[in-house]
């Protein structure tokens, strides 16, 4: 497995109540490759083979900083990039054959998209208290 880039988005954003959240975004690109069956058609009959292919794959993970959490920049870092590789806890992942995919300005595109569905969806991301009236 090979990391190509990591890209790391720090930005706060305010919830219903007016409180701040610090919000840190990883972004892992690792390019790698994974030997793969191919199957190679004949008139007289079907080959099977095994080829090496490259995958490039883009997984994402995220940290929140609450009011009441004491802000420290390294651990929301480490924590988002630890997401960012858990198939539990990761906001996600793209992954692509194809060498047009998955360039550095896509990437940035997919991150700022993440941020964006975040921030239109914070409550989702954020311990809340219940209140009947509100949720």
């Amino acid at each position: 497995m090979k990391t190509n880039n990591i890209y790391i988005v720090k930005t706060d954003l305010i919830d219903e109540e007016g409180k701040k959240h610090t919000l840190i975004v990883a972004g892992i690109y690792l390019l790698e490759k994974e030997v793969k069956d191919v199957i190679i058609e004949e008139d007289n009959g079907m080959l099977i083979t095994q080829e090496e292919v490259k995958i490039k794959t883009l997984r994402i993970g995220h940290a929140i900083k609450n009011p009441s959490d004491e802000y420290n920049e390294e651990f929301g870092i480490r924590l988002a990039m630890k997401r960012a590789m858990s198939e539990k806890s990761r906001l996600g992942y793209i992954q692509t054959q194809d060498f047009r995919m998955l360039s550095d300005s896509m990437n940035e595109a997919i991150i700022r998209n993440q941020i964006e569905f975040i921030s239109e969806h914070i409550y989702k991301f954020i311990p809340m208290e219940k209140d009947n009236n509100k949720y």
